[in-house]
């Protein structure tokens, strides 16, 4: 049976989640854009999720900026979010830990250590 969990919606999903007996999958989270540089002729860039820094393709926001934030899936970032929805999106993120932890699971859907 497959669950879809999606919170935060608007123009663009910007959060969401797909849970299958003993598999999940991330298929995006938003990240803040740190550094732009090029490499290779392509616009790239360092984006922080939550202290954890991971270099990115920007060519599909060529109007991204330092300071804003992206929603990043397979190393490239896809659309630029504004700071009330990237918080949105962490807020969304934290109720479906709770949710999971509630169901004594962790959002993989392994059983939590006691």
């Amino acid at each position: 049976m497959l669950v879809h969990m999606s919170r935060l919606m608007t123009t663009q999903m910007r959060c969401c989640w797909a849970v299958k007996k003993g598999e999940s999958m991330c298929l995006a989270i938003p990240g803040k854009v740190v550094e732009i540089f090029q490499e290779n002729g392509l616009c790239m860039g360092h984006v922080d999720y939550s202290g954890t820094v991971n270099k990115v393709c920007l060519e599909y926001v060529p109007e991204i900026a330092v300071g804003q934030y992206t929603v990043v899936h397979a190393g490239f970032a896809l659309s630029v979010l504004n700071e009330e929805e990237a918080r949105l999106s962490f807020a969304a993120w934290q109720e479906l830990v709770q949710a999971m932890a509630e169901q004594g699971t962790d959002i993989f859907g392994r059983p939590l250590e006691k």
